[in-house]
């Protein structure tokens, strides 16, 4: 079923409801459409007017806004956000309403606002019915009394800053047009607008259940088996969102099938193919939910490593935090351990020597710091704990060589020794070794004289 969201542009708080919806759409798979009904608020009070008076706006009437939500339900994108308005007017303006009050201009307050109409083609048949004379009966606007809805996705109002000072306006005379009955009649119709939205939402929750249940043909023998294989066509050809609502309409509704692991797994896929920090997080529930629920099954191997790798993926530099490499090398360990006859196990170990070296790295770039901060005993300890907890580290041949220098500057030549022979003896092309060569014979020979003298 489409969610669906109304709310008046321009304000903090349908942009915000706007954003939330979008999330649930791009991370959880729920399909949304948000429509921004840009009105006037001709409900009987005085309105407030910012400034001199010259700011513009848009303006709906009711009946489009009802269309608009009917046109969301059957023809919307899901994922976008729509502008729906019928013409720019201003409250300053001769004609305009007489009971108004005059304000200083908040924080942020924009002079000019308008929708977007660049890509109105697309929603041609949304014909919204021009304001003209039920808002200002006495003068159409410059701009032009008739729009059309405009497509558009984020920060799709574009404005101008103000540019006269707010001292600059004047206080308007008293609330005049209240009085006419014509004029209050209008405003019953505007008060109509929460009625006719609640039941074009009606529309739009029948419009998208039928069209759910569409996605299977009638008299398909096997609807499972129909919506997994169009997810996993969907998903080899990295379309993550048409995938997920494939396989979340074979979780969710066959439970008893057996294509629901596997579905299981595609959906954390998706999320894994999508790799947004939101969607790696997802991913690694739907993994975790996979090894909790079907523990035993032939592919707990592959849900394994993904959340092993969905933890990878989110790794971050030496120099930053590591607990997602914690975590990580936490989950490859798993691997290793509970499936050793796996045909993932060279991926595995590949991606676990990996993680750990991010962490070895984090580990050396400390040491290195003490050892150029001339603390030579913090150094010495940081990169001893280093061998003894990770003594394949690919990066060793710099902890040789700064362990054995550490050791030297702080007076234990003959424990440095070792550690120089040791990079001679395991790498055959290193930065260091033509250091570590020369360190050897410097070394020996002064243990030498040393041995003599003595």
């Amino acid at each position: 079923m489409r969610a669906l969201i109304t709310g008046v542009a321009g304000f903090i708080g349908s942009t915000l409801a706007e954003q939330l919806c979008h999330l649930y759409f791009v991370n959880v798979g729920v399909p949304t459409v948000s429509l921004r009904s840009l009105r006037a608020t001709i409900l009987g009070e005085p309105i407030a007017v910012f400034g001199d008076g010259e700011e513009t706006r848009d303006f709906t009437f009711v009946s489009d806004a009802v269309n608009a939500n009917v046109f969301a339900a059957t023809r919307g994108v899901t994922g976008r956000v729509y502008n729906i308005w019928n013409r720019i007017a201003s409250l300053g303006e001769p004609g305009a309403r007489a009971d108004r009050t005059r304000r200083r201009p908040p924080p942020g307050h924009y002079r000019q606002s308008r929708a977007r109409g660049g890509h109105a083609a697309s929603v041609r048949r949304y014909d919204p019915r021009a304001l003209g004379s039920r808002l200002h009966p006495h003068r159409r606007t410059r701009r032009g009394s008739r729009g059309r809805a405009s497509v558009a996705g984020w920060n799709t109002v574009s404005v101008e800053r103000p540019r006269s000072p707010w001292w600059k306006s004047a206080v308007a005379p008293g609330a005049a047009m209240r009085q006419a009955p014509k004029r209050a009649a209008r405003h019953r119709s505007w008060l109509g607008l929460g009625g006719a939205l609640a039941v074009a939402a009606l529309v739009t929750a029948a419009a998208c259940a039928t069209r759910t249940r569409s996605s299977v043909p009638a008299g398909t023998t096997e609807p499972d088996k129909f919506l997994f294989d169009k997810g996993t066509d969907a998903l080899n050809a990295r379309k993550w969102l048409t995938a997920r609502e494939f396989f979340k309409q074979v979780t969710e509704t066959y439970t008893a099938s057996p294509y629901r692991p596997d579905a299981k797994l595609g959906i954390g896929d998706t999320y894994i193919g999508e790799g947004t920090s939101e969607a790696l997080v997802l991913a690694i529930n739907e993994f975790t939910e996979f090894l909790s629920f079907y523990p035993t099954n032939r592919r707990a191997d592959y849900a394994q490593l993904k959340l092993g790798m969905a933890h990878f993926r989110q790794m971050r530099l030496p120099q930053r935090d590591q607990t997602e490499t914690r975590a990580a090398l936490k989950e490859f360990e798993t691997f290793v351990a509970r499936f050793p006859n796996s045909s993932l196990m060279p991926e595995a170990k590949t991606k676990l020597r990996e993680t750990r070296d991010r962490l070895s790295q984090a580990d050396y770039q400390v040491g290195y710091f003490y050892f150029r901060q001339k603390w030579y005993r913090g150094a010495i300890d940081r990169f001893k704990s280093l061998l003894k907890e990770d003594p394949g580290f690919t990066g060793r041949d710099a902890v040789y060589y700064y362990l054995a220098e550490s050791l030297v500057r702080n007076k234990q030549e003959a424990e440095a020794l070792p550690y120089f022979e040791q990079l001679v003896k395991e790498f055959e092309q290193s930065e260091y070794l033509v250091e570590a060569q020369k360190r050897i014979t410097g070394l020996k020979t002064q243990v030498t004289s040393k041995t003599s003298g003595g």
